[in-house]
């Protein structure tokens, strides 16, 4: 069976705006038709997730939308017969995902950090 992965950037989630609270010109903006993402997720747990990916990847240079790319591409389950959909508005946003999959594996403390978020997420 083929799957697709969708949204691996979170909706713009990973973008860090929500969190950082600098959603004027963005989807979570209020009166947006998206604005309703900002409910799903405008929660502490995410907040933290995104905090402690900050953490662990700016040392890195290794963007948030970045990682989350390339663990889909190296880690996850996905096989050959799979696809990931990313979302863009602008062709330079598909060029940045396109490049930083081609930026090949993460590094190994990255992996097990990522690999974790879905366990921290669920224990709360």
């Amino acid at each position: 069976m083929t799957f697709v992965a969708h949204s691996p950037q979170g909706g713009g989630f990973l973008h860090g705006k929500l969190t950082s609270g600098q959603v004027e010109g963005t989807r979570f903006a209020e009166g947006t038709i998206m604005s309703m993402d900002a409910r799903r997720y405008d929660t502490e747990k995410l907040h933290e997730v995104i905090h402690m990916l900050d953490t662990t990847l700016e040392p890195h240079g290794i963007p948030k939308t970045g990682a989350a790319l390339r663990w889909l591409a190296f880690y996850s389950e996905l096989g050959p017969e799979d696809a990931v959909i990313f979302g863009a508005s602008k062709i330079g946003l598909v060029q940045q995902s396109v490049a930083a999959i081609t930026q090949g594996p993460l590094p190994r403390n990255v992996v097990g950090v990522l690999d974790g978020v879905w366990d921290t997420l669920k224990a709360k």
